[in-house]
């Protein structure tokens, strides 16, 4: 039985996810599902008068996001992928800090803290506080709900904050 698993692990890492049908044809869906709710969003806003913060996905864009983020966890380094895409612009060896997602800071001294806040501006070029809030704790279960859920909660966002606002009467 052991060797059926191990079997079948080889055989999946032999798999471009990328280039399945239905990876491809839930990543398009995804991606068009979310430009169609942005835009609708953003339609009304425009038309009420609303100040709300929606971003409208290019969707070849987000489809191709989608592909390399579903590779990247299908190759074990879902994790890594989602530091560098997401925070690579703000932390320098993003996939780096991955190693760093299970430290335990609260069992910290005051002294080991100065020293994890030493090494962690040093080697990432952020500073502890946002290293605990952004990477420390993250996990697979996370990244992937980011990545799926991410625009569609910004969506669910801006129909919150547009229902808190009075409508523009012209």
């Amino acid at each position: 039985m052991i060797g059926n698993k191990a079997i079948a692990k080889q055989l999946m890492s032999r798999v471009d996810v990328t280039e399945l049908g239905v990876a491809r044809a839930l990543a398009a869906g995804l991606a068009e599902m979310e430009r169609a709710q942005a835009d609708a969003m953003q339609d009304l806003a425009d038309a009420h008068g609303f100040d709300v913060d929606v971003a409208v996905p290019d969707v070849d864009e987000r489809r191709d996001l989608l592909l390399e983020g579903a590779a990247a966890a299908a190759d074990g380094r879902g994790v890594e992928w989602w530091l560098e895409t997401r925070w690579g612009h703000k932390m320098d060896n993003a996939a780096a800090a991955a190693e760093y997602i299970d430290l335990e800071p609260d069992a910290w001294d005051d002294a080991e803290r100065d020293e994890a806040a030493a090494f962690i501006e040093a080697e990432f070029g952020v500073d502890l506080e946002w290293f605990e809030t952004y990477v420390i704790g993250l996990d697979r279960a996370a990244v992937v709900r980011e990545l799926l859920a991410g625009n569609l909660e910004s969506i669910e966002h801006a129909i919150r904050d547009a229902a808190d606002q009075t409508i523009d009467d012209e």
